[in-house]
Formats: structure tokens, C-alpha cells, sequence
């Protein structure tokens, strides 16, 4: 693996996702075909929910690889799919949903699964005889080690199945559920409950809090959403066969958390999707996920009839990452990896699916990772999965991260990436799109309040759980393929990358504080040498330098520092395994080399290479006491391998190497020579078994050859403060787990391999070469990008674009001393231009750069024009102020919206407006829009003309007019607004509500609207004035706008009219033309939106009289509310939030200053007029009328 050797004991059994489902094609625009790889992928939540949003969408391909590192969890799904595709009235929806999370079931859905595993396990045998079933037109499964994995747990279900009248099984399962209690009561404590479910409920979860408890506490004690049916007392065979003492139920599992649980507390409209056919239960979680559960299925049959594809594969992330990137390089099935940590068997694809006549796909349109970020490192993703993209502007790869609470959220976000955040962009080549515009349609609002809950509850949380979404940086930018290298000069890029080192590697800092040292991540590090030696094989590709300058200078500077515990001790390991993944081969490991002795170990060897293989055989006894005693029971030791001098040596020295990989067998032979490979038979019983433990690293082969006979070989738990804290009273200072003498021959076994591999490990064998320069033959000129850091310095802080001159025009123009002037064209492009336009040459930046405070620099003798331009703020560049939802043409003139995610509005609850009593947590959802630096602007504007300098300030302020009055929570309630602005024309478009919908996907909500641009065109035909003239009859919000925010409405439309598009784009559309961009024009009242949209809207979208004669101009659109990016800048106010936590563990406080009396002494007084909220005073209450304003409605 590419992360640290952990060696945990006890693991968990996630058989149920804890966190909302997620539309996996949200990225790709309607139409497009789409080939998934959910990593990480758990239960089958995100393909139902995706089946759903399709149904009633145009029909294209979908292909779903679902890759997860837990057998069961792939089994389960497998066994669950299957089920729903059998006849649909084989199995009721009732039984489906106990067979697939309850604990304990009745006897005839025991019986059900009996009969369907049986049905299962001969199309299991083989992968041809699964290609001949009858359900290989959905389910694939990508190698036969998977299959072989999925047969192995139906047997089980199967034995489970048929023991489930025997007392000791279901003893057996009421035992090891009880394991599952005592770990929530010791990650919890007591009546501990998983206060994290309240994210399901979004946008309502203050709503929710009290009946998600109750859900859990439900679960946990029953076993089953709702309390304990008398008839459901047998255990479970799709759990109880699944878990062990070692492997637990997950602590925090609850079904209904993977559905979208706000529809039971929000008011829907009579005939909404997803309605409750029973709105008032004890239980309303449980209800409507059982609602939606069975719309789900429905659809997932549905899907599954027009062609979906799901395919499964048993392996870590790396292992698929790596190894599919190595089938589409080579061809090859495999790319020697090992499956996942704890298993010997190598992941090697079916030929027949992933071979040159296959249609198994190793590139993909979307790559989701789930919450991986946090297991093994949002760093390691983007590198293993990345080049995995296709070339499209759609193409996605999603990370999900908790971030942590640091002193600024940019520290926050550079912690995540380990290094500054536009330099690593910029080496990577891959950029999250809500970084650079710093707005989203997902909303933070119900993670701010889990914080307060949490906090409430004495358990302070101090993350926000963040998605992003990543693109190719030459599709962000709009450069289609044609991003060149990054050139740098060789020493730069030495403190670039030097630094990176120091921040990936901070926990071994001598200088780290104790909070520091107790921390998790210290003691859990997601790196190792091999992880940054990846990293550097992708910036290698990245950059144009020289190279090998760089590796020796950067393996000189590392072996220099003394900050770092490790640093020195391993150099060894960097140095091989930047050999092995072809990033360099040091002169060191040559000369070394050079001097290989074919005595000792290598005595029968005829062709010594520069890295072999070190197998150790640790007694079970030794790893055994590890765990042994109450506070280790549940411990994770980190193993390293070390080989060190002997205690006799003159030269005392140690190595280590974290790349370890473990598994519990015996050795079967002896190898003697290079050829003959090492046989390890593992134990499948693993931790229940009395196996010992094989562990096998790779290593230099001259680091063998320094003491052949004396040296010593170990594994040893690396030192860290937990670590300490937990094993030097059995290991002593050298924390060293199982220790022999390099010649011990029974013990210790040097291979040219690891075992059961037949080559090293393929690391980012698809990562392709950016060209030197780009060249624009139609200008005649040769164009890259270069940067240019300060020696004291060690991050990209501005970019270098260079145009060389090439044409005898331009030559001349350059000689001929012709004015040259600078032109921003958007965030990506400066144009270059000579003259009076007689000459433009665009420089397209792979980030946003802004022209304030660039420099221009003019070589005319040389033929060359170089611009050196800053790096955009994220925050607060004017360039970015309109790059809130860019839309992309690609090659072929087809729009993608780059960060509005795509919905099927037919699909969405619909909110019921009438009851207003229950939509107040809108007023809270559509004002924290702002953050408190936009607050701050936003009061400042309120003070003057009432309109911001800040157009995303005004534009937000225009969003919050426009969900007011559509719910009518402030002031009158309208559906109709016009864009208008009073210098420049008036009204620019007309926007029709036709209904509120909950996006619960977005944790949010979506005004579901169609809009007319009034362009001059439309409005000198006249087709629409008897329509004008209705409307002005009827009440019309007016959102006055000024140049700025009217043109980023034009900017923003197209990509809201792309995310809900239900129709298909004309051969002869608008966008095709060449020359085309989007949107069309800028210029007052030209065209800004393609008329391919025109008219295609549901029947009765909306009531208004002569609507026929507008509606064949009008267009779709879907409108969220906008918020900021928690990553970029702190997205509510830290004394907010204080405030609100206090106010939910105390009770009645003062809305403004918390206090919990009035100043008088008496007790607080109630708002007049919404008899809701509390005050201390009259001064508190007028501090806080402009935020409470927003809320306040009479009672």
C-alpha cells in the first residue's frame, strides 16, 4: 500500500453506509454516457439513489465499478442486487428491506435468503459460469479473486441460514453484537449515540436531532428501525454469518442514515415524490426511508432493463487506482499489487473484461473516493486516482474530507495537501473547482449545526465535513488537452519539494508540540517514503526541469536534516523506491551496486538486482501481546521493517522501511537462487487462526551485503507518543516487536520478489507527459508556462507565461517598437495584444492569475513576450468575482457546467408553501448564504446606497430576495421576478418560480424556475406583449441590478439551465458554432443562452394567465442558494457559534449577547412579534433586528 502498515486487530464491519446517498453521475451532463468508480463504496445506497435520479432522463449508458476492500460488503450487495432483479413480486419491498439491514428477521425472510444464496453459489464457481447467468447484464465482477471472495461469504450466509434454529448460533451473534455496544460505550461513553446522523436530515437537522436519537437508540437495541416485531427474533444471516470477535458490526451503523431524512420534517405539497404515506409515526425517520427505499428499487429495476452496468472488485483504493492504470498502459491484467494489506492473493483483472477486445473501462467520467480522504489521505487519492480521468470538462474526482479546525481554513486545506495550495495544484495538474470559486450549491449549514449540537452535548467537534470536486486543470482552464509543463529552474523546485517532504513527514518533528504528539494523525501518519516517491513520479511528468538535478539535490538536502526522527534512517527506503517507481536511480544505488558480492545470502545467484525482497517470520506469541490487557485490546501498532547493524559491528546503523505488507500463513520452501520464488500459504483464519505473522518489505540489496551474517532484521513499531505510551512497557526503547540475525535461514528469506508477485508494484504507469511548449500555429507563436521562485522562498506565488513570437509579422512588430498591452480575458487567459488589435496572442493559465499587478516583460531582439502574473486570491481577486458556475464548451461544442451538480427536478420533494409555520429553517438556511467577511460588506452596503462593490455580495442578497418571497416568508410572496436594471434598460429577464424543492443531495434546496431572456430580438417581434402586459398587472419582485451583477446573471444561467436539463442539445445549437463560447454574448440584449432549451418545460409549470405565450421562450433553470467554500474562508462566525452552542445546552438565552437573565435581573423578554426568540434588553434586541429580521414573522 501507499499509506503506513497498520496492523489492527479489530476492524469493523460497515455492512450499512451512515452517511446520505449521493447521485454518482451528479457531474455528467444528461445524455452523456457514464462510466463510475466509487472507491470506498459500501452498501448499495448511492447506485439506488443514482437509479432514481435517472428515472424519466434521457437514456444513456451507465457503467458503475464499485470497489471496496471488504469482501462482505461487496457479497452483500451482490446478494442484494441480484435479489432485485429476480421478479419484483418474488420478494416484497418489506422483506427486501429487512433482509438487507435488520439485525433480526422473521423466519420466513431467513428462508428467502436460504433460497437465493443457494441460487447464487453455482453461478459462483467460476467466472464463466457467471458471464452464462442470468444476471451478468448488470452484475460483473471484475477478477476471479472477488468471485472466489463472494463465495465464500454466500457459504457462510448459506451455513447461517441453515443454523438459524441452533442456540449456539444465535448466542454466538448476541455475543459479538454485545462487542459492537462496548465499543460505542468506549468511543462514546455511556448511552452514547451518533450524533453525526444528523447530517441525513439535512437542510433540517435542528429539526431532526431528538428523532434521530431515538432511531439509533432503536437500532442499537433492537436491531431493526422501529421497535422489535415479535415475529423478528432470528438472527440475521446477512450479519450474524458476517461478524466475529475481531471483525464488529461498525458502532455508528444505522439504516435510515443513508437516506435523505428531511422529507419527515418538512411540510410537503399533496402530490410530492418521496411523500410519507403515513406522515405522523412515532418514528418519522424510518418511514420516509422506507418511502424511499422502495422508490429506489423500483428504479434501480427500471435502470437495470436499459442497460446499467455494476461491476465489483475486492481491493484496497490503491490497488484498483494502480492497477487499472496499468491496464490501460500495457494491456496487462495486472500491475502487482496485493489486493488489499492482510492478503497475499495480487489483483489481476479478467482478461476477457479488461483485455484489447474488453469493455470493462479504465478511464471514467466520475471517480468518487467517499470519505477515503480520511482513512488514507486526500494526497494519496489525487495521485492514485487522478490520471484515471477521462479528457472531458465533466470528468470528476470527489474527495470527501472532515476538515479540521486550524487557524485559517487555507492552513486547513495546505495541512490536507501538504504544501502550499496553488503550488501543489500547479504540480499535480488537477485543481478543486469550489477552491477557485469559492461558492457552492452543496450547503455547510446543518455541519454548523452539529458542531453546536455536538458541542452542546460536551463534545466539542471542530471539523466541517467538506466534498470537493476536482477537475484536470486543462479543463478547468479551457485549454482541451493543450496544458504544457510547468517549467522551473532545478533549485526551486528542490525547496518546493524539500518542503513538501517536511510537511509530509511533520508528526516525526523533534519540535512537536505535546498536543501535537497525542494527536491521532502523529501516531497515524496516511505517508510513507513510497507515498511521496509517487508523488514525485506524477510531478516528474508535470514539470520541465532538470531532473536529475532535482532527485540528487533533494535526496542531499533530506539526508541533511536532522529535524525529522526518521529522516535519515529512511533515506534508504526513498532512494529504492524512487527506483522502483522509475521517478530516478541514484548514482549512490549504482555505485552500490557495483559492489554486490555473489557470496552469502546471494551465493546462488547469477543476476543480482538493485532491490529485493526481505520475508520475516514473526511468532504469533510476539505480535499476540500487542493486544493482550484492556487498553490494548483495541490498539492499531503501526509495523515497520528495520534492518540494522550488529551489536559487534564498529559502525552502528539502522534502516527502516514502512512499505510492509502482512499476512498470517507459513512459509512452504527455501529459496536459494534469484529464480525460484518464495511460496507463502496463507491462513485464511487470520486472527483466529495460530498462523504466524509473514511479513515482507523491500529493500536495497547492497543494504544486505554491509553485515551479511550479524546484521539484524526486524519489525518494530516506529517511535510516536502514543505508541510509547502503549508498548515500551513490553517492548522497551527500541519498540522492536520480533528481532533475529539476517542469517537466521528459518526465519529470514531474501527474494528478487515479494511473495506471490511477479514483478514490483506499477505506480502511475498512466500519468502522461504535458508537452514542453504549445504551440497556436493559427498565430504563429509557441507558448509555456514557467515559475519563477525567489531563493528564499519555497511556493509558487506568481506564473511566468511566455509567448515566443514565431511569425514574420509579428517579428516585425516586435521590431518595429509596436505598443504591446495586457488584456485579462478571464481568470485563465491574458491576452497579449500588439497594436490596435493587430496582433493577439492569449496565454492561457493553468489557475486563475490575475493582470492586477502583473508584469510585462518585452524581449524584441529575442522574439518573446513574457508575462509574469500573481496567482489569483481565491477570496477576494476581482478576477474570480463572476467564476461562481462556469460553464465549458468541449471539443465538440457540447456545455458542461463545472460546479452546478446535475439534478432531475421531477424528481425532488416539493415544499408546501402554505405552511409557513414550518419553513422558518429556510430564513436560516438562505442567510448563511453570506459569510462573515460578506456579512461584514453586506452591513457596510446597508449603511449607504443599500448595493454592495461586492457583486457576489449583491447577488447572494438578490438569491435571499428571490427564496423570501417565493416561500413568503418576508414581506408578500411571488413566483415572478424581473431582472431589471434602471440605468441600462430595464428588465433583462424574467424568472418564473414553479416550485420549492428539497435537494437534500445538496443538503439544501432548489427554486425549480424557468427564465426569458428579453433579448432585442424577442422583444422587437412582439410575440410576448400580451404576456408583458398580464404581468404587470400581477405582483413581480423587482431585483434591481447593477453592470457587474447583470453580467455575472448571464455568466451563471447557462450552467443552471445545463444542471437540470431534461432535452437535448440541436445539431445546429448556438454553442456548436465555431468560435462559439458560452455565455453566447455579454452585449446588452443579444442572445446569452442557446435556444435549445426554448420551451421545454413540464405541462402547467406555472399559473399565470397567457403563459402559453411566453413559455416558448422560456427555459428551465434550477436556482440554489450560493455558499461559500469552507476550505477557502471561514463560512460562519466563530462568536455565532459559540453563542449557539451555549444557547442549546442552556436553554433560554438572549438572542444576541446569550445571557441567560434580563440586565434588569428579571427573566428575558419574547420578540412582540414572533413571540419566538429571547432578549436581555432593548439594546440586545436592537443589535440583532438585521439578522432577526430575516426570521421574524407575526406568531
Amino acid at each position: 500500500m501507499l499509506t503506513p502498515t497498520v496492523a489492527n486487530r479489530l476492524s469493523f464491519l460497515y455492512a450499512i453506509g451512515n452517511t446520505p446517498a449521493t447521485s454518482l453521475t451528479r457531474s455528467v451532463p444528461i445524455g452523456k454516457d457514464v462510466d463510475v468508480l466509487s472507491l470506498g463504496c459500501g452498501d448499495v445506497r448511492n447506485i439506488l439513489f443514482t437509479s432514481y435520479v435517472e428515472r424519466g432522463l434521457a437514456k444513456r449508458k451507465i457503467d458503475v465499478t464499485c470497489c471496496d476492500y471488504d469482501e462482505k460488503v461487496i457479497a452483500r450487495n451482490i446478494f442484494f442486487l441480484t435479489l432485485l432483479l429476480d421478479d419484483p413480486g418474488h420478494v416484497s419491498p418489506s422483506c427486501l428491506w429487512e433482509i438487507y439491514y435488520h439485525l433480526y428477521v422473521d423466519a420466513a425472510a431467513v428462508e428467502q435468503v436460504l433460497k437465493h444464496v443457494k441460487k447464487l453459489l453455482p453461478l459462483l464457481e467460476t467466472l464463466g459460469a457467471w458471464k452464462r447467468g442470468l444476471y451478468a447484464k448488470v452484475i460483473r465482477v471484475a477478477d476471479q479473486e472477488t468471485l472466489d471472495d463472494v463465495r465464500a461469504v454466500c457459504r457462510r450466509i448459506r451455513d447461517g441460514a441453515e443454523q438459524r434454529d441452533t442456540a449456539s448460533y444465535a448466542r454466538t451473534f448476541k455475543k459479538n453484537l454485545k462487542k459492537t455496544c462496548d465499543t460505542l460505550e468506549a468511543f462514546s461513553g455511556k448511552d452514547g449515540v451518533n450524533m453525526s446522523g444528523v447530517r441525513s436530515a439535512a437542510p433540517l437537522s435542528l429539526n431532526s436531532h431528538n428523532d434521530m436519537i431515538k432511531a439509533f437508540q432503536t437500532y442499537s437495541t433492537h436491531g431493526t428501525v422501529t421497535p422489535h416485531d415479535p415475529g423478528n427474533t432470528v438472527p440475521n444471516p446477512m450479519f450474524a454469518s458476517l461478524v466475529s470477535e475481531t471483525n464488529v458490526f461498525h458502532y455508528g451503523s444505522d439504516p435510515t442514515l443513508g437516506y435523505h431524512l428531511a422529507v419527515a420534517f418538512a411540510p410537503l405539497s399533496e402530490n410530492s415524490p418521496l411523500k410519507m404515506h403515513v406522515e405522523k409515526t412515532e418514528f418519522q425517520t424510518a418511514e420516509a426511508a422506507r418511502t424511499q427505499f422502495i422508490e429506489w428499487i423500483a428504479a434501480f429495476r427500471e435502470l437495470a432493463s436499459r442497460g446499467m452496468m455494476v461491476r465489483f472488485m475486492v481491493a484496497d483504493v490503491f490497488a484498483c487506482c494502480h492497477t487499472l492504470q496499468h491496464s490501460a498502459s500495457t494491456g496487462e491484467p495486472s500491475g502487482n499489487w496485493y489486493r488489499r494489506q492482510w492478503d497475499l492473493k495480487p489483483l489481476r483483472l479478467d482478461g476477457d473484461e479488461y483485455g484489447p477486445a474488453g469493455k470493462g473501462p479504465t478511464a471514467f467520467d466520475v471517480v468518487d473516493s467517499s470519505n477515503l480522504s480520511d482513512h488514507v489521505g486526500a494526497l494519496n487519492i489525487i495521485v492514485a486516482a487522478s490520471s484515471l480521468l477521462k479528457t472531458e470538462p465533466w470528468a470528476t474526482l470527489y474527495t470527501e474530507t472532515l476538515l479540521k479546525q486550524e487557524k485559517s481554513q487555507q492552513e486547513a486545506f495546505e495541512k490536507l495537501l501538504c504544501g502550499n495550495i496553488a503550488t501543489m495544484l500547479l504540480l499535480l495538474g488537477i485543481s478543486p473547482v469550489q477552491y477557485w470559486t469559492n461558492a457552492k450549491c452543496e450547503s455547510h449549514v446543518d455541519e454548523v449545526f452539529l458542531t453546536m449540537l455536538v458541542g452542546a452535548l460536551n463534545a466539542p467537534q471542530t471539523q466541517i465535513h467538506s466534498r470537493m470536486a476536482w477537475k484536470r486543470d486543462d479543463q478547468l482552464s479551457g485549454t482541451l488537452g493543450a496544458r504544457g509543463k510547468l517549467h522551473i529552474d532545478s533549485s526551486a523546485l528542490v525547496r518546493i519539494l524539500f518542503d513538501i517532504y517536511m510537511r509530509m513527514f511533520s508528526g516525526e518533528n523533534f519540535k512537536i508540540s505535546v498536543n501535537a504528539a497525542l494527536d491521532r494523525s502523529s501516531a497515524y501518519t496516511h505517508f510513507h517514503r513510497g507515498s511521496y516517491a509517487s508523488f514525485l513520479k506524477v510531478v516528474k511528468h508535470r514539470v520541465r526541469t532538470d531532473w536529475p538535478a532535482v532527485c540528487s539535490q533533494l535526496l542531499e538536502k533530506i539526508s541533511h536534516d536532522r529535524s525529522l526522527a526518521l529522516s535519515t534512517n529512511q533515506l534508504q527506503e526513498l532512494g529504492i523506491q524512487m527506483h522502483l517507481q522509475d521517478v530516478s536511480t541514484e548514482s549512490w544505488l549504482l555505485r552500490e551496486s557495483d559492489n554486490l558480492s555473489t557470496g552469502g545470502r546471494f551465493r546462488m545467484w547469477k543476476n543480482i538486482p538493485l532491490a529485493v525482497a526481505v520475508t520475516v517470520i514473526v511468532p504469533r506469541s510476539a505480535v499476540e501481546r500487542l493486544y493482550a490487557g484492556e487498553n490494548r485490546e483495541k490498539s492499531s501498532p503501526t509495523f515497520v521493517g528495520s534492518l540494522r547493524a550488529g551489536p559487534n559491528s564498529p559502525n552502528q546503523w539502522q534502516n527502516m522501511y514502512s512499505d510492509v505488507h502482512i499476512v498470517f500463513g507459513k512459509v512452504k520452501n527455501s529459496p536459494k537462487d534469484e529464480n525460484t520464488p518464495i511460496i507463502v500459504e496463507q491462513d485464511d483464519q487470520g486472527w483466529s487462526g495460530s498462523s504466524a505473522l509473514i511479513a515482507s518489505f523491500v529493500v536495497p540489496t547492497a543494504a544486505l551485503q554491509v553485515d551479511p551474517v550479524d546484521a539484524r532484521v526486524a519489525i518494530c513499531i516506529p517511535p510516536s507518543t502514543q505508541a510509547a505510551l502503549l508498548y515500551m512497557g513490553i517492548l522497551g526503547m527500541e519498540m522492536t516487536v520480533f528481532e533475529t540475525k539476517l542469517s537466521a535461514a528459518s526465519s529470514v528469506f531474501v527474494t528478487k520478489l515479494m511473495p506471490g508477485l511477479t514483478g514490483h508494484k506499477s505506480v502511475c504507469s498512466r500519468v502522461n507527459n504535458f508537452t514542453d511548449v504549445v504551440d497556436d500555429a493559427g498565430n504563429g507563436t509557441s507558448n509555456k508556462i514557467m515559475a519563477e521562485v525567489p531563493a528564499s522562498e519555497s511556493v509558487i506565488t506568481t506564473i511566468t507565461g511566455h509567448v515566443d513570437i514565431l511569425s514574420d509579422k509579428g517579428k516585425k512588430m516586435l521590431q518595429d517598437r509596436i505598443p504591446i498591452e495586457l488584456q485579462q480575458r478571464d481568470a485563465f487567459v491574458i491576452d497579449v495584444i500588439f497594436g490596435n488589435n493587430a496582433l493577439v496572442c492569449p496565454l492561457r493559465f493553468p489557475i486563475p492569475v490575475s493582470q492586477t499587478g502583473s508584469r510585462l516583460r518585452v524581449a524584441r531582439k529575442s522574439g518573446h513576450v513574457e508575462v509574469v502574473a500573481p496567482v489569483a486570491s481565491s477570496k477576494d481577486s476581482d478576477v474570480l468575482s463572476n467564476f461562481i458556475y462556469p460553464t465549458r464548451l468541449d471539443g465538440k461544442g457540447f456545455p458542461a457546467a463545472l460546479n452546478a451538480s446535475h439534478m432531475n427536478l421531477d424528481a425532488l420533494p416539493v415544499l408546501d408553501l402554505e405552511k409557513k409555520d414550518q419553513m422558518q429553517w429556510l430564513v436560516t438556511l438562505a442567510s448563511l448564504e453570506f459569510s462573515p467577511r460578506e456579512k461584514s460588506m453586506r452591513d457596510e452596503a446597508d449603511k449607504k446606497s443599500g448595493i454592495s462593490e461586492n457583486v457576489r455580495v449583491n447577488f447572494k442578497e438578490s438569491l435571499l430576495t428571490m427564496f423570501m418571497l417565493t416561500s413568503g416568508l418576508q414581506g408578500g410572496q411571488t413566483g415572478m421576478f424581473a431582472i431589471n436594471h434602471p440605468e441600462k434598460g430595464g428588465i433583462h429577464m424574467l424568472i418564473f418560480v414553479s416550485a420549492l424543492k428539497l435537494d437534500a443531495d445538496c443538503s439544501s434546496v432548489v427554486l425549480d424556475a424557468a427564465v426569458v431572456p428579453m433579448t432585442n430580438q424577442l422583444v422587437a417581434s412582439g410575440s410576448m406583449d400580451p404576456f408583458l402586459v398580464i404581468i404587470r398587472t400581477l405582483e413581480c419582485g423587482s431585483i434591481n441590478v447593477d453592470d457587474a451583477e447583470l453580467i455575472l446573471w448571464k455568466r451563471v444561467l447557462p450552467a443552471l439551465a445545463e444542471r437540470c436539463r431534461t432535452w437535448s442539445h440541436r445539431s445546429d445549437c448556438e454553442y456548436k458554432r465555431k468560435g462559439a463560447t458560452v455565455p453566447l454574448s455579454l452585449v446588452q440584449g443579444e442572445k446569452f443562452l442557446c435556444s435549445c432549451g426554448n420551451g421545454k418545460l413540464p405541462k402547467n409549470f406555472v399559473s399565470v394567465p397567457e403563459w402559453d405565450t411566453a413559455a416558448p421562450n422560456a427555459v428551465r433553470i434550477a436556482i440554489s442558494p450560493t455558499f461559500s467554500v469552507p476550505l477557502v474562508e471561514d463560512v460562519v462566525d466563530p462568536g455565532d457559534m459559540a453563542k449557539g452552542k451555549e444557547q442549546l445546552a442552556a436553554g433560554d438565552r438572549c438572542r444576541s449577547c446569550g445571557s441567560a437573565a434580563a440586565k434588569d435581573g428579571g427573566s428575558l423578554k419574547k420578540c412582540m412579534r414572533c413571540q419566538s426568540v429571547k432578549y436581555c434588553s432593548t439594546e440586545c434586541q436592537k443589535k440583532d433586528w438585521k439578522k432577526h429580521r430575516m426570521e421574524c414573522s407575526e406568531s
